[in-house]
């Protein structure tokens, strides 16, 4: 049964496949603006991924994503996230991060030799990841999904140096590598 306010659940079409091969896959990426309320959270046949900064907006999550250097998290200061390094070693999610963390359990690796091999050749050796965004959709077109959700991702805050121009272009660069697949 299906209720209203439940993230539009609705069974998929008669004759359209939703395990196997050729099934539709659908991975919600989630970012920290307030656009990523109106994610499909109660839709089962959506994976969520998320980046680990949003935890507090998430109503679930099926993989978490912290791709900044080592440094930069171990030291993470900011006042709304006092325990962030604690949240990362007790995160219970596969968390794909730059390498594995002996103290954080469910590290995973991500995969960027597979992710730089599989793009490399098809766009001339240039890649451009300026985000975590940019991560997990690369990711999520490596392997194989049908359908890419952006919920919360908006690169329109002003921040030091350019730096949102730079991810808005780097979220450019993927949409479209995602378009021509």
């Amino acid at each position: 049964m299906i209720r209203k306010g439940d993230g539009g659940a609705t069974p998929p079409p008669p004759g359209v496949m939703t395990a196997g091969l050729g099934r539709l896959r659908k991975i919600a990426i989630i970012g920290s603006a307030e656009s990523s309320d109106h994610a499909p959270w109660y839709d089962p046949t959506w994976e969520i991924w998320s980046h680990a900064v949003t935890k507090g907006r998430c109503k679930r999550v099926d993989r978490v994503f912290e791709m900044h250097p080592a440094h930069v998290w171990r030291e993470h200061t900011k006042p709304q996230w006092p325990t962030y390094l604690k949240w990362l070693q007790s995160c219970p999610y596969p968390l794909y991060m730059l390498e594995t963390h002996d103290d954080i359990p469910m590290s995973r690796r991500y995969p960027r030799e597979r992710i730089f091999g599989e793009y490399r050749g098809m766009l001339g050796g240039r890649l451009v990841f300026t985000s975590q965004t940019d991560f997990m959709m690369a990711l999520a077109l490596s392997e194989g999904v049908t359908h890419i959700g952006l919920f919360g991702v908006q690169y329109t805050a002003p921040i030091k140096d350019g730096e949102r121009n730079e991810q808005l272009l780097g979220l450019h660069f993927w949409a479209g590598i995602a378009a021509g697949k």
